[in-house]
């Protein structure tokens, strides 16, 4: 029992240090997460009992609105997770055109960005009022996650990185969001249970004969398409309780907690409570849908249209956006898996001519407009310090003449279309303040024409302009559901052309005497078309699983669209036969479908319970507001440094402190250390200490001879650094620029060492870092395209017995290879440094691969001591499969790839050359461990060319490595 508790406790021990890598160890030389918001920002807070409501100046009425919704569901107390959360720290952001919202263990808190998304995944609610209910259910889960033994146990040794690495370790993530989007869908009027693009996916792939396996299904499959786990999750949340009552999941918590060993709890206590292990839950999940879905199928009575798009591919594409152009080709935007977004144009014979690839624009926002020969998009660009503060700017692109332009600068304008004639845009102005316009840009200038009245404070979603360009027609939505409104721009009033309803509305598209739009009206998203003379609705297409983004031909007499399928969405086309559409009378509100009596369990739609109440608002100040947060333990794992940290970060993100003990493995001494960093203002202050033992080779030009020399070095420094933000177009691009001022005293130990060298002295360091890269398509093994620059400068002054300097610079250079997924890259490094009678700073210098600084057996230069050193890398990447291959609970095999390698490093040292050259391949595989963690394998076959010939060592060598990339959560 004794060998058996100690061999969990290693190998908890052992995880967690996993964990913690993939949650801290990646330590970017770029830092922007630390400063989110300007310095000017000014900040208000209401105090509840269930949060604390921080946000800026302006948003009154949003945290209002969050601090009442969050009363009802305080007083509704469902019960399903077991009640309210602990009181948590709530802060807006309104400075971010990218919506989101993300709950913190480490430190306790959430981050909400309040501008709501152009698409309403979850259907026609107002966007905080679903944030509120989503986001605060995560924190009901967390605090249930703080219960049990072992939870108490990382508590205990990692604080509140313990806590969340215990709840990543016994809840399943598909839990962790599918209970939330539970709650969001139970608990309002919308949520993405209730749309049928949300069963969409899963529907496709199950009647489409792929079955995915529990372990498939919780992967981000690199080969096949794998819906994410807020659908699965949902499903299996749903059915439980559908089947074993609204508390099954209480039951299940409570009990997971209660368990001892961290091996499966949640499995085995969910078989305690309804018979299924989780596997066997998504098994009877699917099941059931599978018959329901089925049976919906048979009942379907589908319309006929031919593929206008590339018959299937053998990777996941997708088509979206379609136009006609004048030419009577089609503009459209195609994404795979092994390609970024780019916009094709495609003849009438279905052949495909490259355009360009557009910038970054988040999902939410992601829509293409063009009329006559103007094409207009918006893409996202970012404030270069502030990492919460954002634009979304206006692309144009003339298919006629070619000219691409940007029309607005730091603006926040999302959905651009041009009018027909190219003198005009009508956009939708995200204002921060949380409201939203409509509004009518200069198409040459982007200057502001008009703004379009909104007295009911609706938020606008894909406007377009009739042909004619008197009139604008956009979705509408606000608290009773959302609607297609006609603007006429003369006149400047405007009328309802559909009633208020839950039923999504998406992308409309007028043309002549229609305007024809996607709508989930029957169920499924499908083509319908509004007659405006008389306000009649027609069903245009019958899909099987979803048609979107519908366009109309200059002629009127076709009509092109995106239909989902198994396979990624494909461009369909058919004739504009009136006489073959449906009319569609009456709008039903949706339904959860499958799961409706479950509304009922949960206590019911939360928002017809809001009380109008009125919350004292402050001043909030957040220097003052727990400047030192200490609250984790966090190990550090960063080669070839490894330790622990005490870790504080304020819940403002403008500073963070950690300090703790280290061990270097290339010098084999042990330090303490701590760093403060300050990142309110637009530079980023650091002040810091070191104290512990240095060994490094030293050379001793009067007694001609290299020793290790040891000593302890105490070191207090200060310095600043800016980072910067410069992403713009489909590059990613941040720099950063810093220096410092270091105060060091040595005392050396060894008996070789000149003891005048004792004493103090000053040293300065200053770094410059810069990278740049194109955005990944998920089977790229690495970047296309891009670009690294690393300068770094080491001086000591006012001393003459520890004079030293250290220059080194660094760089890298990506290109495409022969094949999509394939890339060539090569690094460069070059370091000078003194190393007679001089200083050694800490070495960061990585010789050819196969190498290390005991390589030669025969004595020569066994160091890593040189004046001069340089490197040059050649590889070339590519990918060898990807077998979505299981290996139980435990590992998942989703992608192996080769990286061909050269490495040709040369140093010198008083005039003598020292050679490390080598070739090989790194064989990588991406193995998810436990549902959780992304770690890479990496087994090295390296031959090297340069060892001496005394025979005890092989030129043949095969290393091990592996890095945790990132959390699967």
């Amino acid at each position: 029992m004794i060998k058996t508790f100690l061999h969990k406790i290693l190998l908890a021990v052992f995880m967690l240090f996993m964990f913690c890598k993939g949650l801290h160890g990646q330590n970017e030389d770029i830092e922007t997460a630390l400063g989110l918001d300007p310095s000017s920002q000014k900040w208000q807070k209401i105090d509840t009992d269930h949060a604390l409501i921080i946000f800026p100046e302006g948003a009154g009425h949003l945290a209002q609105r969050i601090a009442a919704l969050l009363m009802a569901i305080g007083e509704q107390e469902s019960g399903s997770v077991g009640g309210m959360a602990q009181k948590v720290p709530i802060i807006l952001h309104s400075n971010s055109t990218i919506p989101g919202g993300v709950p913190f263990i480490g430190p306790w808190k959430s981050d909400w960005i309040t501008t709501p998304s152009q698409l309403f995944f979850a259907g026609p609610v107002e966007w905080m009022d679903l944030l509120t209910i989503h986001e605060y259910r995560h924190h009901q889960q967390m605090a249930r996650a703080k219960h049990g033994w072992f939870a108490d146990f990382l508590r205990v040794g990692l604080g509140q990185t313990g806590w969340f690495v215990s709840m990543l370790m016994i809840q399943p993530t598909w839990f962790f969001e599918g209970d939330a989007t539970y709650a969001e869908t139970m608990l309002s009027n919308a949520g993405r249970g209730r749309t049928p693009n949300f069963d969409r996916d899963y529907k496709a792939l199950r009647l489409s004969g792929r079955h995915y396996d529990y372990e498939k299904a919780n992967r981000n499959s690199k080969r096949d398409f794998v819906p994410n786990i807020y659908r699965e999750g949902f499903y299996m949340v749903s059915y439980a309780r559908k089947h074993f009552g609204n508390d099954v999941w209480l039951k299940v918590l409570d009990d997971t907690y209660k368990r001892k060993g961290i091996f499966y709890p949640f499995s085995r206590s969910l078989k305690k409570y309804t018979g299924f292990t989780t596997k066997e839950l998504y098994a009877a999940t699917m099941k059931e849908l599978d018959s329901i879905w089925q049976a919906e199928q048979n009942q379907l009575d589908l319309t006929s249209s031919t593929l206008r798009s590339a018959k299937p591919h053998k990777v996941f594409t997708s088509y979206r956006f379609p136009h006609y152009a004048s030419d009577k080709s089609i503009i459209a935007e195609k994404s795979a898996f092994n390609e970024i977004k780019t916009y094709y144009r495609i003849d009438e014979n279905g052949k495909e001519q490259k355009m360009f690839s557009p910038g970054f624009i988040t999902e939410d926002h992601t829509n293409m407009s063009l009329a006559g020969n103007l094409m207009a998009w918006s893409e996202n660009t970012f404030h270069e310090r502030w990492g919460l503060k954002d634009y979304a700017v206006i692309k144009t692109y003339n298919v006629a003449t070619g000219q691409k332009k940007k029309i607005t600068a730091k603006s926040r304008y999302v959905s651009p279309a041009p009018s027909y004639d190219g003198k005009m845009i009508v956009t939708v102005w995200l204002k921060k303040d949380g409201t939203h316009d409509l509004v009518i840009l200069n198409a040459e200038t982007g200057k502001v024409i008009n703004i379009l009245p909104n007295p009911d404070q609706c938020f606008f979603s894909y406007p377009k302009w009739m042909e004619d360009g008197s009139a604008v027609v956009v979705t509408v939505t606000n608290k009773n559901g959302n609607a297609i409104r006609y603007y006429n721009i003369q006149h400047g009033d405007f009328e309802d052309l559909t009633e208020f309803n839950d039923q999504l509305i998406t992308r409309t598209f007028p043309k002549g005497e229609y305007v024809y739009f996607s709508a989930a009206y029957t169920g499924i998203d499908n083509i319908f078309a509004l007659r405006l003379k008389d306000k009649s609705l027609y069903q245009v297409t019958s899909t099987r699983f979803g048609a979107y983004d519908p366009a109309v031909s200059p002629d009127n007499s076709r009509l092109v669209f995106s239909e989902f399928t198994a396979d990624g969405f494909e461009l369909r086309e058919m004739e504009l036969d009136q006489g073959r559409w449906r009319k569609y009378i009456k709008v039903l509100p949706a339904s959860f479908r499958h799961f409706e009596s479950l509304a009922v369990q949960e206590g019911g739609n939360v928002l017809e319970d809001i009380q109008d109440t009125t919350f004292v608002v402050g001043k909030f100040r957040p220097f003052l507001k727990s400047p030192i947060n200490l609250h984790s333990w966090n190990p550090v794992i960063e080669n070839p440094n490894y330790g622990i940290n005490l870790t504080s970060e304020n819940i403002m993100s403008t500073a963070k402190a950690t300090a703790g003990f280290e061990y270097n493995s290339n010098e084999k001494s042990w330090k303490t250390s701590g760093i403060l960093s300050y990142g309110a203002l637009y530079p980023i202050f650091d002040i810091g200490f070191s104290h512990g033992e240095r060994n490094s080779e030293l050379i001793y030009s009067e007694s001609n001879i290299r020793y290790n020399g040891k000593w302890r070095e105490n070191i207090i420094f200060g310095g600043v650094r800016i980072p910067f933000n410069l992403s713009s177009g489909n590059y990613t691009t941040k720099m950063q620029i810093g220096g410092a001022y270091q105060y060091r005293d040595l005392q050396f130990k060894d008996e070789i060492t000149n003891p005048l060298r004792n004493g103090n002295f000053g040293a300065i360091s200053v770094a410059y870092n810069f990278e740049r890269f194109q955005q990944s398509a998920r089977q790229f093994v690495a970047p296309r395209f891009g670009q690294t620059f690393n300068i770094l400068y080491d001086q000591t002054i006012n001393t003459t017995q520890n004079e030293g300097s250290r220059f080194q610079i660094d760089g890298g250079l990506y290109f495409p290879g022969m094949f999509k997924n394939h890339s060539f890259f090569t690094f460069g490094s070059y370091k000078k440094e003194e190393v007679t009678d001089s200083y050694r700073f800490q070495d960061n210098f990585f010789p050819s691969r196969g190498y290390n600084n005991d390589i030669f057996v025969d004595g020569r230069f066994d160091s890593n001591a040189y004046d001069d050193i340089y490197r040059v890398s050649l590889n070339y990447a590519f990918p060898l499969g990807f077998p979505d291959l299981s290996l139980g609970s435990i590992a998942y095999v989703r992608g192996v790839k080769a990286t061909l390698f050269y490495d040709h490093t040369e140093a010198m040292f008083e005039q003598e050359k020292i050679f490390m050259r080598s070739a090989g391949v790194d064989i990588s595989l991406d193995v998810p461990l436990f549902r959780l963690l992304q770690p890479e394998f990496i087994v090295r076959f390296v031959n090297r060319f340069d060892l001496p010939n005394a025979g005890q060592k092989s030129n043949f060598n095969v290393e091990f490595a592996f890095d945790i990339v990132d959390l699967v959560f």
